[in-house]
């Protein structure tokens, strides 16, 4: 069976990661313990690479 609805709380998640800012938080937090290693204007969205 296929799940084709997308509920609130998975594109507020979306949203976020998109967000350079939270998505480097979260990663300097997870991996780093909240070291400021990753910046967020050092990152580059794949979705803009991978685009043909």
């Amino acid at each position: 069976m296929c799940i084709k609805e997308r509920n609130a709380s998975d594109s507020t998640c979306k949203k976020l990661l998109r967000d350079k800012g939270c998505f480097a938080d979260l990663c300097n937090y997870a991996f780093f313990q909240g070291r400021q290693v990753i910046q967020p204007e050092e990152l580059v969205s794949r979705e803009m690479i991978c685009r043909p």
